[in-house]
């Protein structure tokens, strides 16, 4: 039996329900039975959960986490609700000191899109996201399972903020499963405790270059950042911002996506990147189309994909100016250059001396 929407029971309506369930299992050893085969009317459970992270942010803390406490009491067989249902609540400190409450939900893939939102200011670009570079992670949800909780806000609509875990909600959204979301209703952490605690529960993958250059640029464009200024906030070199602003915006998210670890794109394949993107721009306007004739499969190599890239693009040829056979270096006309040639000949020996001077004489008149 599938349901739709099975999060934990933070209506406490339901557990209301399941206690009353209770007391008549045990008045009778046939509302006992009765009792521990049942299980919850899917279009009851949908309705329930639909709106439970909205009542996460409804209610405050303490009755929370008397919910909590009152569904951990409750075993599997003794009431009508399914174990994904039970709410659980822990506390952690950040970083700062502070002590936040959070609690654990679990979303079903029928509701991923609707009620996860993954912010603009969130460290992964998500345009470049693909089942190019997360197949891995997408065969490891529909195998393992999902091994690390993503964390998030509860917002205000009922919706969670994602903070850590838009990868694996991209690629749980490609599996066909649901995920486990441990979320705060607190709204006012800072970005640093925020960043610590990812860092600290060892969840947080390292920025792409590209995706530092695309955050980078969303600095720049919508806070009106100068290069200066985030390459103070950063931590990095003004360059360094310049460099990756330059060769991230320059190159589509759809050429992005092939890679199968972005990761290990350096600044020198972005810049390689972005040349070819100039090249392809020469021939075409039509970015999918091209990419789409290079039947790229998943799980191409880096290496395979920029021989692909090379092969497909106008191989560019100098041509001399001559209507003869003449060689380019003769064609050329000596009076539009200039040569500068400093050589130290002190320690040079006579037969040295002779040969250079008589290399000299042939490329004056060559």
């Amino acid at each position: 039996m599938s349901y739709d929407f099975l999060v934990p029971g933070v209506n406490k309506a339901v557990l209301e329900k399941a206690k009353a369930a209770e007391d008549a299992r045990k008045s009778t050893a046939d509302t006992q039975k009765g009792s521990r085969n049942r299980r919850p009317n899917p279009k009851d459970v949908h309705n329930n959960a639909l709106n439970s992270a909205k009542l996460i942010a409804e209610k405050t803390d303490d009755e929370l986490i008397v919910i909590s406490e009152e569904s951990t009491n409750l075993t599997d067989v003794d009431s009508e609700m399914l174990p994904e249902q039970k709410i659980k609540h822990k506390e952690i400190e950040l970083a700062s000191g502070r002590v936040v409450d959070f609690y654990e939900i679990f979303i079903p893939h029928s509701q991923l899109a609707d009620s996860i939102v993954v912010l603009k200011d969130n460290p992964r670009w998500q345009e470049a996201l693909s089942e190019f570079n997360t197949k891995d992670l997408i065969d490891s949800l529909k195998t393992t399972g999902q091994l690390y909780n993503c964390y998030g806000e509860v917002l205000e609509d009922g919706r969670i903020s994602n903070w850590d875990g838009s990868r694996r909600l991209f690629a749980a959204e490609k599996a066909g499963i649901g995920l486990n979301f441990t979320v705060t209703k607190a709204r006012d952490i800072s970005a640093s405790d925020i960043q610590a605690l990812i860092e600290q529960l060892a969840l947080f993958e390292e920025q792409s270059i590209y995706d530092k250059g695309m955050q980078f640029a969303y600095l720049q464009n919508n806070f009106k950042y100068s290069h200066s200024e985030i390459a103070k906030i950063k931590s990095v070199s003004k360059s360094t911002v310049t460099r990756y602003i330059n060769s991230a915006t320059s190159i589509p998210p759809a050429l992005i996506r092939l890679f199968p670890v972005t990761n290990e794109l350096s600044a020198r394949d972005l810049d390689l990147l972005a040349n070819m993107c100039k090249k392809i721009y020469s021939i075409t306007d039509d970015i999918d189309t091209f990419i789409s004739n290079l039947k790229i499969d998943i799980g191409t190599s880096k290496s395979t994909i920029f021989k692909l890239l090379k092969d497909s693009l106008p191989v560019e040829r100098v041509k001399a100016e001559t209507s003869n056979d003449t060689p380019l270096y003769k064609a050329l006309d000596k009076q539009k250059l200039k040569y500068k040639v400093s050589v130290t000949v002190e320690n040079f020996t006579d037969e040295k001396r002779e040969r250079f001077e008589k290399f000299l004489k042939e490329l004056q008149q060559s």
